[in-house]
């Protein structure tokens, strides 16, 4: 079976290793917190003011996945990431050299939400394809641990620069970074064949022999057919209400450490987050090669629920609130992997960026619910107790749509084609 990937190994390889790195600088985000916490210090921005950049992004990179998709599965991937890079790094150096909050939120909030897409829109995918469909998991987690890899190893240094220089000189120090990166690396992105593509549909049906619930449910289904599945909107809903409280906690988290505990060093806690974020994100999909990519999702919900009603009952200190951001980051890292490995063992690998786009826009809206609502609760209260428990309560929501997902029965799918559930 895979003697038609050894071929292509030193390619696979470069563009696997492309990916990681690349994906280095789309974990910028996840420090947002770190940096709003600053703005609200350095600038005087409220809580609300200083989250609106962070909202921006999500709401702007599930609008803008629609089209990130297409680069990649349409053109070539490198442009996606190449476009990812000027986005990313000229808006952190514009809103570097500005204390207004409109144009912080433009720059550093919806340019970066377009790069972020178009950056992991085009990696995770095209890493994807070059590796077996067995390996759908593994591939995909590699890619995606290495987000949660820049706030492990960079918080502190971001949080000496904030300290020494300033929000200002830190954006633009990020901004020439991600430059010189991503758009070196993306020349090793490179893009598969055809052949690849199309022989994971023999994959699927020599996997379903052993099992057949390993069988791609609606092989190398287009885009406009995807979305007249039920399936789709399903995804749709249980990777946004999976996502919403990690983009809470993640825009909030420094401010929640030092309110609920009295704590000044918040790089602590961002660390926290990201291994949780770098656990998760490698092993949840690459558990999901073994299990059910449903069943992964449906543990990821359950310890989510538990945590947050441990927040609301239990935590108190700043260990067992550092504890808690750890757990955290890994229900929320194991999201987005899980979601690719779910939606190649649905629909195969042709449209895979084109499906993901579809499904991400779910983060427009939980992008504004979440993090506003939360730091609203906070400007009103001066507590984000409460906050705790309607996380709780989406992750129900998530799990009582997961536990509701099942291969379809009937053969023949919305093109007509035949498949086995």
């Amino acid at each position: 079976m895979e003697d038609i990937y050894a071929q292509y190994k030193g390619k696979a390889r470069a563009t696997l290793i492309a990916a990681m790195v690349i994906n280095i600088a789309v974990g910028i985000q996840f420090m947002w917190s770190m940096l709003g916490k600053q703005m609200m210090s350095e600038y005087g921005f409220t809580a609300q003011q200083a989250t609106l950049p962070y909202t921006l992004t999500a709401v702007v990179a599930a609008l803008w996945a629609l089209v990130a998709g297409r680069i990649g599965d349409f053109w070539k991937p490198k442009y996606g990431t190449m476009l990812s890079g000027l986005l990313m790094g000229s808006g952190l150096i514009i809103a570097g050299r500005t204390r207004s909050l409109a144009m912080i939120v433009i720059f550093a909030g919806a340019f970066f939400g377009m790069a972020s897409t178009s950056s992991s829109s085009n990696t995770t995918p095209t890493a994807m394809k070059w590796f077996p469909l067995k390996q759908k998991g593994m591939v995909s987690g590699a890619c995606n641990c290495f987000i949660a890899i820049t706030s492990l190893v960079f918080s502190p240094l971001i949080y000496y620069l904030l300290g020494k220089y300033g929000t200002g000189t830190t954006f633009t120090i990020m901004g020439v970074a991600v430059l010189i990166f991503v758009l070196g690396f993306s020349q090793l992105l490179f893009t598969p064949p055809k052949e690849l593509i199309d022989y994971a549909v023999i994959e699927s049906s020599q996997m379903a022999e052993k099992d057949a619930n390993k069988k791609i449910w609606y092989p190398n289904m287009l885009p406009k057919q995807v979305a007249k599945t039920a399936d789709v909107w399903k995804l749709w809903g249980m990777y946004g209400l999976g996502m919403i409280t990690g983009q809470i906690l993640i825009s909030q988290a420094a401010n929640i450490i030092s309110t609920e505990t009295g704590m000044t060093n918040t790089s602590i806690i961002v660390m926290g987050m990201a291994f949780g974020q770098l656990c998760g994100r490698f092993i949840a999909p690459t558990l999901s090669d073994k299990l059910s990519t449903f069943k992964v999702y449906k543990i990821v919900y359950g310890i989510q629920i538990v945590n947050m009603l441990f927040f609301f009952f239990v935590y108190r200190s700043a260990a067992a609130m550092i504890v808690g951001a750890i757990i955290i980051g890994v229900c929320h890292g194991s999201c987005v992997p899980t979601m690719w490995a779910m939606i190649t063992a649905i629909y195969g690998k042709k449209s895979m960026g084109s499906i993901f786009g579809i499904v991400t826009t779910i983060i427009a809206l939980t992008g504004i619910v979440g993090p506003q609502s939360a730091a609203r609760i906070f400007d009103t209260t001066g507590s984000y107790h409460w906050v705790f428990m309607m996380c709780a309560c989406f992750s129900i929501g998530g799990l009582i749509i997961a536990m509701t997902q099942k291969p379809p029965r009937e053969a023949a799918d919305a093109t007509g084609s035949q498949v086995t559930a």
